[in-house]
């Protein structure tokens, strides 16, 4: 690569968009040259911030070129720099480092955008060896900055200057679309205090600004924290889930929608990156199917959809030997959603995969109450102006075939367990009486379910399930339980309505009330990709704590 034209000033652009593209094919080629029969047992691992994003771009570069996965990880430098000045108490010892696979035994490539000091990469060094040890260390960088006082060098290189290039009292700062919404490497003027002990400083007075706040290396701190409170292999059901265990999916939530407000970066975290994950559907789904194949996309993780006529079972394989069958070939995590209650249960019991119950027969529907109670909780947060808020004694009322119904269950199970008031509503058929020893309240009539409900929600007749006449008619349905313009009259003016979806419009839900400002269910939807990214990022990550 040809050297920037001379003399080099402060705000200069090094190297554009295109120029910064070919630095990385260089460094790619470089790497590739090196470790050609190596490559199953690498590992890239980027210093943050500036590594991170070279890092997983590199992993792509060499997924496109050769099919192999690379495992991405994160290393943070702070704990183990001599030459940071912070107050005390300031630094947070639990650290940025993200490496959610083994290292031992394997070639690591340790990758920085500059290569300066040296001290960087002797921090780095200290702390990867925490984590195991690694047959190899090598180290890529995008830019070496030469001049250095330790005797570090690199592996691979993709620009060096000459000793005149870059004065001393300059540096090089590389920018990346993933954290600063552009590609770019400019020449900045050296300041008094490092970029680090700036940010450290700024934390510890509270000035970080929003930019700061929603960076990957922030994010993905908060990310991987509250992961050792979590000991459970799968998710089954909320009937099994504890407080503590509900708010942590709960918690989570705001951090990946966080990422979806990016406007100039990829809407995208590598959390999963190198992980495989399966769809299995027994049963037709829309929004369940694309929301948990959204999630897993924007976690970095590959996925492969396997629905029963697809599979062996019509030859006669059992689910068992189906799975283990998909195991066999390195799968990670399986979302599993079937007629018969219990299958994701006895799957789980048998198998390593994290399993994911997407709705088991009558059973439960799990990430479906787990989103719906989040939205409940920040329509409760809004509407009381606290963001502190939870669903103590809210009164919600839940409207329509509960018989049949898994959500019902999942969100009867979770609002009880945080506290909520929960009253069932529908004809005498679809409310079973045992839900009345847990503690909830039945009722047929729809006047009383609805006066003095916070949260209205209602549940799709299961028309396929009529041949059976557990109700007189679908009119006459309408006529005593359809949420509408007449009957929302009984409720509270600051109740507002939610659906699991699919509605049957104008049966069980008005379409005046199912699109005004009182509904909650596209907000449902939305919750749903972060819930289900929460989920899965807790069940593979938090696997060195079960």
């Amino acid at each position: 690569m040809e050297n920037p034209k001379l003399p080099l000033l402060p705000n200069t652009i090094m190297f554009d968009r295109e120029s910064m593209e070919k630095l990385i094919d260089i460094l790619v080629h470089q790497i590739l040259a090196d470790i050609e029969n190596d490559t199953q047992s690498v590992a890239i691992i980027g210093i943050l911030r500036g590594g991170v994003p070279l890092a997983q771009r590199i992993a792509e570069k060499i997924k496109e070129k050769t099919s192999v996965n690379i495992p991405v990880g994160a290393v943070s430098t702070t704990i183990f720099r001599d030459d940071l000045r912070y107050p005390k108490g300031s630094l947070n010892l639990q650290g940025t480092t993200l490496i959610p696979f083994s290292i031992d035994g394997k070639i690591v490539i340790l990758v920085d955008d500059v290569l300066s000091a040296g001290r960087t990469i002797r921090a780095a060094i200290d702390e990867l060896l925490q984590y195991g040890r690694p047959s190899k260390i090598s180290l890529a960088c995008l830019i070496d900055r030469g001049g250095r006082e330790i005797p570090v060098q690199p592996n691979y290189c993709a620009w060096k200057p000459t000793v005149e290039a870059i004065p001393k009292n300059l540096w090089i700062s590389v920018r990346f679309r993933e954290t600063d919404g552009v590609d770019e490497v400019v020449i900045e003027e050296q300041k008094e205090v490092t970029n680090i002990e700036q940010s450290l400083l700024l934390k510890n007075k509270g000035l970080e600004n929003k930019k700061d706040t929603s960076s990957y290396q922030e994010l993905t701190e908060q990310l991987y924290l509250p992961l050792n409170e979590w000991n459970r292999k799968d998710l089954l059901g909320l009937q099994y889930l504890s407080k503590g265990e509900i708010y942590l999916i709960l918690n989570m939530a705001p951090l990946f929608l966080r990422v979806f407000a990016f406007r100039e970066t990829p809407k995208k975290l590598y959390l999963l990156q190198g992980r495989v994950v399966i769809h299995w559907f027994h049963e037709p789904s829309t929004r369940t199917y694309v929301s948990f194949d959204l999630a897993a996309k924007r976690l970095g993780a590959d996925t492969l959809s396997l629905s029963s006529s697809m599979s062996s079972e019509k030859k006669g394989e059992t689910l068992q030997d189906t799975l283990s069958n998909i195991e066999a070939m390195r799968t990670d995590i399986t979302i599993v959603r079937h007629k018969c209650s219990g299958v994701p249960k006895l799957l789980a019991e048998k198998h390593r995969s994290h399993i994911i119950n997407a709705g088991d027969g009558q059973h439960e529907h799990p990430t479906q109450g787990l989103l719906d109670l989040y939205t409940m909780l920040q329509h409760i947060r809004k509407i009381r102006r606290d963001p502190y808020a939870d669903l103590k004694d809210v009164n919600v009322t839940i409207i329509g075939d509960i018989l049949h119904s898994r959500v019902a269950r999942s969100n009867i199970w979770g609002l009880l367990n945080l506290g909520a008031k929960v009253t069932l509503c529908g004809p005498g058929t679809l409310l079973p009486k045992e839900f009345e020893q847990l503690g909830v309240i039945t009722t047929t009539s729809l006047r009383d379910a609805l006066s003095n409900a916070d949260i209205i929600y209602a549940l799709r007749i299961q028309l396929e399930r009529q041949t059976r006449g557990l109700f007189p008619s679908t009119r006459e349905y309408i006529k005593l339980y359809r949420v509408d313009r007449d009957s929302i009259r009984y409720a509270p003016k600051h109740a507002v309505v939610m659906h699991p979806g699919p509605i049957n419009r104008d049966i069980e839900l008005a379409t005046e009330i199912a699109d005004s400002n009182r509904s909650l269910i596209l907000q449902q939807v939305t919750h749903g990709v972060a819930i289900r990214m929460a989920v899965m990022h807790i069940l593979a990550n938090s696997e060195k704590h079960i």
